[in-house]
């Protein structure tokens, strides 16, 4: 949904020559970018860690040893793939939100902070009641997600220089006049009307 949400801000912000609309175009494509960013490097860790899940290792039942992700990060096995926690991570991707609207919203950044912090750590409590993951599992996810979206924060102003509307800074009275209307055209007693 949030998705969704600021890729049609991004479009109106384009589209629009609304100033208020082309301001928050800038933050809802960096949001875009920065939850897409989160998602990917969640998915690239998880992939090529040799951490197993719970429910594989041996002490709960499993066939795979206990494994820490210092040892195990980047295993070519197929074994493990199961840190960070991925559907923690999606929901702690949100943290993108808290970054794009600290600046302008403080109040409402807070919010949607506090927000993603909590959604995140259910997601990952239903990962853990299931067995899949370890608690460890949930705070790198969350870690890993809000690391990205600050690394990326600066780069939020550059998005401001687009240019999103190609008249967003044309001055009216330099506009060029409408086209006037052929003699032809105009009948007796019809000037004015289409």
């Amino acid at each position: 949904f949030v998705l969704i949400w600021c890729l049609y801000i991004t479009i109106r912000g384009y589209r629009s020559q609304a100033q208020e609309v082309r301001d928050a175009a800038p933050a809802a494509l960096w949001t875009i970018l920065a939850i897409a960013l989160s998602l990917i490097a969640n998915g690239t860790v998880r992939a090529v860690s040799g951490v197993a899940c719970p429910w594989d290792t041996l002490y709960f039942g499993g066939t795979e040893p206990l494994s820490t992700p210092a040892g195990n990060l980047f295993s070519l096995s197929f074994h493990g793939k199961c840190w960070p926690s991925c559907f923690a991570g999606t929901a702690y991707s949100l943290f993108a939100v808290y970054f794009a609207l600290r600046d302008s919203r403080p109040k409402i950044a807070r919010i949607a902070l506090i927000s993603v912090a909590v959604l995140g750590t259910f997601f990952g409590f239903a990962q853990m009641g299931r067995g899949a993951h370890f608690f460890s599992h949930v705070i790198a996810a969350g870690t890993l997600d809000f690391a990205i979206c600050a690394f990326l924060s600066p780069a939020m102003p550059l998005l401001g220089k687009i240019k999103w509307h190609p008249k967003a800074n044309e001055n009216p009275k330099t506009a060029p006049a409408p086209a006037a209307i052929p003699d032809s055209k105009i009948r007796k007693g019809t000037a004015g009307q289409a």
